[in-house]
């Protein structure tokens, strides 16, 4: 058993001739995706595909049909809580105990406000299950080991 990861950086999984256009109208995206088909297509030890995307899983659709066709199952995992706004300065602020004007002391924030940002992306996840009997994989109900756990 092993893991393989064929991923881009701000590439959706869609494949470009799909019905549903690509999100990022970018070329180098679809040659990528197409190139990651095409190898999924030649490997008969891959049989488990996990799809995840920022963007709509509805989109996803024709994606998923094209790898089961190719015989592969098909998992995604849906995005996690998110209310728009990069963490990652507030994070770093922390790590590095510098101060930022007019900016939050702490990067915490509620899950009702991520669960209006993200109604778009929880309803295409569930589009998705409901319409090509998918798996999902919800960041919520995954609990993750704590240091007293070790």
């Amino acid at each position: 058993l092993g893991l393989v990861q064929l991923t881009r950086s701000t590439c959706s999984p869609v494949l470009p001739d799909s019905p549903e256009p690509a999100i990022l109208n970018n070329a180098s995206c679809a040659d990528f995706n197409w190139s990651v088909f095409n190898h999924l297509r030649q490997s008969e030890a891959i049989k488990y595909v996990i799809l995840a995307t920022a963007y709509n899983p509805a989109k996803l659709q024709s994606t998923v049909k094209a790898l089961r066709a190719i015989g592969k199952r098909v998992i995604f995992v849906a995005a996690p809580p998110s209310i728009g706004v990069n963490f990652s300065p507030c994070v770093e602020r922390q790590n590095t105990g510098q101060l930022t004007f007019n900016a939050p002391l702490n990067c915490d924030f509620g899950l009702a406000a991520s669960n209006v940002r993200g109604s778009d992306l929880i309803k295409g996840a569930k589009d998705l299950a409901a319409a090509e009997g998918v798996a999902v994989i919800w960041p919520s109900a995954v609990s993750l080991p704590t240091s007293s756990d070790a």
